[in-house]
């Protein structure tokens, strides 16, 4: 009896610090994250700059839409897809950040990069027609997401790029809800494709996928 209790008691204790490694490399793959996020890996030129600038304009400029957005795993590489450049984008309060950020990148011939002021952005509303009811639709991209917190201003920015973009769930219910409404519609898959008005679609592999910004947000 004695010898079995021993026994499960170094067992026990293995498990823990099994359980204890596991936390360490967690956390420290974690702030590994963290840093290269923080350093905008990734990220143009153009918009790293601003992101790091420590100008007094910087405090109008709320951050990057990537940055700014909260994604449930399931849903990153959909998301991914329907912001494609605009990840990139940058948020600010108003047209006069916008302004001084873009003259800082002029002097500084940094490359260009894409605003959005939430005091002048106008944020069309979605389709109606009972498309959420549609076979594999997921729903709209802007309510699979939402702002991080108290940046909760951003979601105006994420309404303008992601209202009007519907997630479904795969290729062939995407390809036939778009014949199904005479591809009007803009479509991302969970899979990662993407079906645009008009009839054009795109999708493939991306490389680095794994490292992409929202992918690290979502680990």
């Amino acid at each position: 009896g004695l010898r079995a209790a021993m026994q499960d008691q170094r067992e026990m204790e293995r498990a823990r610090q099994h359980m204890v490694q596991e936390k360490r490399d967690a956390a420290s793959r974690l702030s590994m994250l963290r840093r290269l996020q923080k350093s905008y890996e990734g990220f143009g030129r153009a918009p790293r700059a601003i992101l790091q600038s420590s100008y007094p304009w910087r405090s109008g400029v709320l951050g990057a839409v990537a940055e700014l957005m909260e994604v449930p795993r399931d849903y990153v590489t959909a998301i991914e897809t329907a912001l494609g450049p605009a990840a990139q984008y940058l948020v600010t309060e108003d047209e006069g950040t916008a302004k001084a950020a873009i003259q800082f990148l002029k002097e500084q011939r940094l490359g260009r990069a894409t605003f959005l002021p939430l005091a002048s952005l106008v944020v069309k509303p979605a389709l109606g027609d009972g498309i959420q009811a549609e076979t594999g639709v997921v729903g709209w991209a802007s309510e699979l997401v939402r702002p991080v917190a108290r940046k909760e201003r951003a979601q105006k920015a994420i309404d303008f790029l992601l209202s009007r973009t519907l997630v479904v769930d795969t290729l062939d219910h995407a390809l036939a809800l778009a014949r199904r409404k005479n591809h009007r519609l803009r479509i991302v898959t969970l899979g990662g494709e993407r079906l645009n008005p008009g009839g054009s679609l795109s999708g493939g592999q991306s490389r680095g996928q794994e490292t992409s910004f929202l992918h690290r947000q979502g680990e």
